[in-house]
């Protein structure tokens, strides 16, 4: 049996499951590639449980806890949607020996003006008290409602999978508002990423053409901000197949 050459180490977005990856993985499957799938509300470990500072220290010791057989010969891509790709950006810049490259889906590199960060996590605190306490098909509605998510399909979410504390610690622990700015170490890192958003997700469209280089940014045109859950998933798993075979053209199969 051929061993996968390439390790994806996939982080799910707010309200998000491990599963919310299914779709891609299987799209790539004919790559023979090995996922991991991991829980940022399951695992106790990767669990908002602290401030967003500590976050990627933990992630970096959970990984060498379960995941002592990493092999040299395997590139390591991170990859993150969302609030996952925020938490991504800082495991990338604080552990880069570590990983290979990263893959940022719908992502925001942070905030620099003081006051937006004040809106923000002002924002962030009034939906976590609303997590813990509004009748749940209710607060999944209004929380689609937001126009980062409008006109485009939602993933059903029921109230059983998840944790109500946790989801709540994630909103205020992991605020944009705590998150550092990577906009000027975007441009300047030498190592490979690539920076993926929808054509019609305006708000995130606007930032990647702003902030990140246009030779590390992926456009996915018709799409909005729920890439890994778009009903033609095929553009995006292309857009990730072609940017792992340009990082080692002896990674392609025969």
């Amino acid at each position: 049996m051929i061993k996968p050459l390439v390790e994806f180490h996939c982080l799910h977005g707010f309200l998000g499951e491990p599963s919310d990856w299914d779709f891609l993985k299987s799209s790539l499957a004919p790559k023979g590639w090995q996922w991991y799938q991991h829980s940022l509300f399951g695992e106790t470990m990767l669990q908002p449980s602290g401030a967003k500072a500590e976050w990627s220290k933990k992630f970096h010791d959970y990984l060498n806890s379960k995941m002592v057989s990493f092999s040299s010969e395997k590139l390591k891509i991170l990859v993150g949607y969302s609030m996952g790709g925020r938490l991504a950006l800082q495991s990338f810049f604080e552990n880069q020996t570590f990983w290979d490259a990263a893959i940022f889906i719908s992502t925001h590199p942070g905030l620099l003006c003081l006051e937006e960060k004040i809106s923000r996590q002002k924002s962030d605190l009034e939906w976590a008290r609303r997590f813990l306490n509004e009748d749940w098909q209710l607060l999944y509605k209004s929380w689609n409602q937001q126009t980062v998510f409008k006109n485009f399909p939602e993933p059903i979410r029921l109230e059983e999978n998840f944790s109500r504390d946790i989801l709540s610690a994630a909103l205020k622990n992991w605020s944009l508002a705590h998150q550092e700015n990577y906009a000027d170490r975007l441009q300047n890192s030498e190592k490979k990423y690539l920076w993926i958003i929808g054509g019609q997700d305006e708000k995130f469209l606007n930032l990647a053409i702003q902030k990140i280089p246009k030779t590390k940014t992926a456009i996915l045109e018709g799409q909005g901000h729920r890439l890994i859950f778009a009903e033609k998933i095929q553009p995006l798993a292309d857009t990730i197949s072609n940017f792992v075979d340009s990082l080692n053209p002896n990674l392609q199969r025969p």
